[in-house]
């Protein structure tokens, strides 16, 4: 039997995903754009269909981004490396029949 060796650097399909998210990129730069200002009907669709905490939505995403790359994903990674497999599977069975307790008593 001989072994066979994949050294290819492109898993198939990944040229067509790559492809798809271009596209899916581009239009999606299209829906973000405002329209021109000579455009009346495109100006009053865009002033009634914005949304006006926008602004503070996007300062909210911005800081909780933070905090998971900053906090959240290191202590994740930190418990997955200090925590063996079969406790934290235990630990996740307990959570889940807490959590199932819990809405049957309710």
């Amino acid at each position: 039997m001989r072994a066979v060796l994949y050294c290819h650097s492109w898993v198939p399909g990944t040229a067509r995903f790559l492809a798809f998210l271009a596209l899916f990129m581009v239009g999606l730069a299209g829906c973000a754009s405002k329209p021109p200002a000579d455009d009346p009907d495109a100006v009053a669709d865009y002033q009634q269909t914005n949304d006006p905490l926008e602004p503070t939505n996007r300062v909210f995403y911005a800081v909780n981004n933070g905090l998971d790359t900053v906090l959240l994903r290191p202590a994740a990674q930190a418990y997955r490396y200090v925590v063996p497999g079969p406790v934290r599977e235990g630990l996740h069975h307990v959570a889940g029949q807490h959590r199932h307790a819990g809405a049957t008593h309710q």
